[in-house]
C-alpha cells in the first residue's frame, strides 16, 4: 500500500490467499467515504500498488473489490471534477485510463467482485476486468452527463460487453441499472446471493489456476489485441472530448446544480 491521505490508506490494499497452492491476489479499492470515490491521487496510487503486486508475487489470478460492501466504487469525487479545467482535465482522465489499461494488460485473469454501487469511473474499472461477478445489491450507471461530462475512454469497453444499443442508454440517460438488469444484459457475467459470493468466486479462481499459466498469458494478450483493433482511435478522441468539455460553462454549472440538489434533498 502507498499513499496516505487524511489518516487513511487510499489506493489498493493488497492481500493474498492460496487456492490449490497457487497464489491469488486480493485487491481492495479504497477511495473516499463510503462510496470509495476516486481522485487523481487515489488512481495514481492504485496503479502503483497494482504494479508492486505483480512485481512481488507470482500470482495466478487477481480479485479486485471495494473496501466495503456499500460500493465497488461510486466513481470520481465530484469535488475533484468541479475543480478540473481544460488544462488539468487531460492529466486526470489519463490517470484513470492508465489504471484501467494496467488492469487489462495484466498477464493473469482479473475478477471484479462487485457489491453496491459501481458508477462512472468505478464501472470503467470493472469493465476493464475479465470477469464481473456481483450480488443483488449491485447498482451500475454512467451518470456523467448529469453533471455535464461525457463518458470517455474505458466507457467504450461497454460497447463490447453489452452492445451498442444497451451501452447508449446509461451514457445518454445517466440512469442506474439494478443487479438483475446488469445480469440480463451481460454486464454481470454471474449474479450470486451475497452469502455465496465469495465461495463462488473462489471456485472460479480454482478453475483458472488449474489452467496453463503461459496459455492464459498468451490468451489475455490476444484478447487485448482483438479489443485494441476495434478501438484504436477512440482513446485519443476520448481524451480530446473530455478536455474540450471543460471549456464550456455547462459542466461547472451542472456540477454546482447537482451539489445544490444533493444539499436540498
Amino acid at each position: 500500500m502507498k499513499g496516505r491521505f487524511g489518516g487513511y490508506w487510499m489506493g489498493l490494499t493488497i492481500d493474498y490467499k492460496l487456492i490449490d497452492n497457487k497464489v491469488v491476489g486480493v485487491c481492495s479499492l479504497k477511495g473516499k467515504k463510503k462510496l470509495n470515490l476516486l481522485d487523481d491521487h487515489i488512481l495514481e496510487t492504485a496503479a502503483s500498488d497494482l504494479q508492486d503486486l505483480i512485481a512481488s508475487e507470482p500470482v495466478r489470478c487477481i480479485i479486485i473489490q471495494g473496501s466495503c460492501p456499500y460500493a465497488f466504487s461510486g466513481g470520481v469525487d465530484l469535488n475533484q471534477l468541479g475543480r478540473l479545467t481544460k488544462n488539468t482535465a487531460k492529466s486526470f482522465i489519463s490517470k484513470l485510463h492508465t489504471f484501467c489499461n494496467m488492469i487489462r494488460e495484466l498477464p493473469v485473469p482479473v475478477i471484479a467482485k462487485i457489491q453496491g454501487f459501481c458508477i462512472g469511473g468505478g464501472l470503467e474499472i470493472a469493465a476493464a476486468c475479465d470477469f464481473r461477478i456481483g450480488d443483488y445489491t449491485v447498482m451500475c450507471g454512467m451518470p456523467e452527463v448529469k453533471v455535464g461530462v461525457p463518458s470517455v475512454i474505458e466507457a467504450n469497453l461497454l460497447l463490447g460487453l453489452i452492445g451498442w444499443g444497451k451501452a447508449r442508454e446509461p451514457m445518454l440517460r445517466g440512469n442506474m441499472i439494478d443487479a438483475e438488469e446488469c445480469s440480463k444484459i451481460g454486464l454481470l457475467q454471474h449474479l450470486i446471493k451475497t452469502d455465496l459470493l465469495s465461495s463462488f468466486i473462489d471456485d472460479i479462481c480454482k478453475e483458472i489456476v488449474a489452467n496453463g499459466a503461459n496459455a492464459l498469458r498468451l490468451q489475455k494478450q490476444l484478447i487485448l489485441e482483438w479489443e485494441r483493433a476495434m478501438s484504436s482511435n477512440s482513446i485519443a478522441a476520448s481524451i480530446g472530448y473530455f478536455q474540450e468539455n471543460f471549456e464550456s460553462e455547462e459542466c461547472s454549472g451542472l456540477t454546482k446544480e447537482f451539489f445544490q440538489k444533493k444539499i436540498t434533498d
